[in-house]
């Protein structure tokens, strides 16, 4: 499996899909992982339903030691087929800049 870390796209770029193609882009860059995890704050409903959106079940609920506030566990699982040389060599062939929005600074 494959975790995500963090996430985030500044509000005044939310809603252009942004993250969308930010999510879209960790599943190819993983092809041969069957499932991709990250955590969310479970008051961060907006968060929820995005990840819900791209395809992301809802895991156990946890409260750790450096968060406030419980935090959700999502997971995507991946279908794949590819072997890991044919999985690499997509990777390597994919930009990392969508035709479909700007990178903004």
């Amino acid at each position: 499996a494959a975790a995500v870390n963090l996430l985030y796209v500044c509000p005044a770029n939310q809603g252009r899909g942004i993250g969308t193609a930010l999510i879209d882009r960790i599943c190819v860059a993983f092809p041969w992982t069957r499932k991709i995890s990250l955590d969310v704050l479970v008051p961060n409903e907006r968060g929820v339903a995005f990840y819900e959106r791209c395809g992301f079940v809802r895991g156990g609920v946890s409260r750790r030691a450096r968060e406030a506030v419980p935090v959700l566990t999502m997971h995507r699982p991946i279908a794949t087929s590819m072997r890991w040389h044919e999985a690499v060599r997509a990777f390597l062939t994919q930009g990392w800049v969508e035709d479909r929005f700007e990178l903004l600074a």
